[in-house]
């Protein structure tokens, strides 16, 4: 079953990231005066809890993720889109920055030893530039990284590691055709290859993988700008589903420990349909 939860505020816009094993879900709140903080919440909306940033810097958290066993939680921080890498205790102590220049999002590999996230630079063309990203992994325990995907046609976002660590999904953008598109690559960039993708209308939308706890179905949002759903498919991007149907964009699909859920940020709430 698949649906949103009740907002913890009326201020700002939740950015939905993980959910515990226990069930609690850990998210930022962006454009309000609690930036420097993350929050955990019950699915039903209750026992909100605040935990209080100590990274040294004055910029706000986004995206945040737990570790497998809960310990720990990687969040990028920056007032640009050149962000930086932080990890700290799930309870906000021990905060140390691993890396700089790295987009928003990350994702832990299943045994909780590395984190898959976006290595950014500025690309120029002629007197304009673009941020461009690549996906990157790192070790949780070192400042050692490595790109594994990095073509110069494309804007790469949203790195999911699959439960069984063999594969990364992560989306697209076609710099040229402003084609949308999923792929599978394995840890140590090998593999790669496309499952899924969307014609290059305008406002167009395919990101945001999230694979299901026993990897046989990834979660991603499709749609446009004005109307982006959750949506289903299976690793080898056949038995397409579309689960929700609201009219506000439905982003950040996530699922429960136990698979029966999909957690996700919304505006709205209505449609609910079982996975």
């Amino acid at each position: 079953m698949c649906h949103a939860a009740p907002s913890p505020s009326a201020n700002g816009n939740s950015w939905l990231s993980s959910i515990r094993r226990d069930g609690q879900i850990v998210f930022a709140q962006l454009g309000d005066a609690s930036s420097g903080s993350l929050f955990l919440i019950s699915p039903d909306g209750s026992g909100l809890t605040t935990i209080r940033l100590n990274s040294g810097s004055s910029a706000f958290a986004i995206a945040p993720g737990l570790s497998p066993d809960g310990r720990r939680i990687a969040y990028t921080s920056g007032q640009s889109e050149a962000q930086e890498v932080w990890l700290m205790s799930a309870s906000g102590t021990d905060s140390k920055m691993v890396i700089d220049n790295a987009g928003q999002n990350l994702a832990w590999s299943p045994d909780g030893s590395q984190l898959a996230f976006l290595k950014g630079r500025l690309v120029k063309t002629g007197n304009t530039g673009i941020f461009k990203t690549s996906v990157a992994v790192i070790r949780a325990d070192s400042t050692a990284e490595r790109t594994i995907v990095d073509d110069p046609k494309y804007l790469d976002m949203t790195p999911a590691w699959s439960p069984d660590g063999r594969w990364i999904a992560f989306s697209r953008i076609n710099l040229v055709t402003n084609e949308r598109s999923l792929w599978l690559v394995n840890p140590n960039g090998n593999g790669l290859h496309l499952i899924l993708k969307q014609q290059s209308r305008p406002g167009k939308l395919l990101g945001d993988p999230a694979w299901s706890p026993d990897g046989k179905r990834i979660a991603y949002t499709g749609g446009t700008d004005q109307h982006e759903d959750i949506f289903l498919t299976n690793p080898d991007g056949t038995s397409v589903t579309q689960l929700t149907t609201n009219a506000a964009p439905d982003p950040d699909p996530t699922w429960s420990p136990d698979g029966r859920y999909i957690a996700f940020s919304s505006s709205a709430i209505s449609t609910r349909r079982s996975t």
